[in-house]
């Protein structure tokens, strides 16, 4: 997630300034006629600089405030931090959370080009991250059942190695009282 703020802050610099840059496939948003709130934007990222310094017990607090201030009034700046500036490792919100604040925040009437590019290039990010953890959680049953069906098979190999050994005996024991 640090990573994807700092990308973030390039891409809101280079939008802003009129530079176009093509990262993906998509094209970078045509700035509109309507002046994207700097200073807002600016201070948003300040805010969530200031949140990547706390300790991972601070973060959790603020996760849960902003969480509950969120339910409380549904704002863009409050899913925006809680997606991108505490949401690092998933432990502020899941996946298919941080995908729901995604949504809202490209649904806003008030955020910016940049924002809304950058939010649709995530909520991608995410949804292959979200197929790759069922495909991930279907391999890993699949490999608990075949590690099953192989420690089965080899309980029945050792019972046939024991019957084996037992039939070997008693015919060394015969050969042996007939002689």
């Amino acid at each position: 997630m640090k990573l994807l703020f700092k990308l973030f802050f390039f891409f809101l610099v280079l939008g802003s300034s009129g530079c176009q840059l093509h990262v993906t496939d998509q094209e970078p948003p045509i700035i509109s006629s309507e002046p994207v709130k700097q200073d807002k934007l600016y201070s948003l990222l300040i805010q969530g600089k200031r949140y990547q310094q706390f300790t991972k017990l601070q973060q959790q607090a603020e996760c849960t405030k902003l969480k509950h201030d969120y339910q409380i009034q549904a704002h863009w700046h409050i899913a925006w931090l809680l997606v991108y500036a505490l949401n690092d490792d998933f432990k502020c919100l899941s996946l298919d959370e941080t995908l729901d604040l995604l949504n809202a925040i490209q649904t806003a009437q008030n955020s910016s080009n940049p924002l809304l590019w950058l939010n649709n290039n995530q909520i991608e990010l995410l949804n292959d991250l979200d197929k790759l953890q069922k495909k991930s959680n279907t391999l890993r049953r699949k490999l608990k059942q075949a590690q099953k069906r192989l420690k089965k098979s080899n309980s029945k190999i050792q019972a046939l190695k024991a019957i084996e050994a037992s039939i070997n005996k008693k015919l060394s024991n015969e050969r042996a009282n007939q002689q």
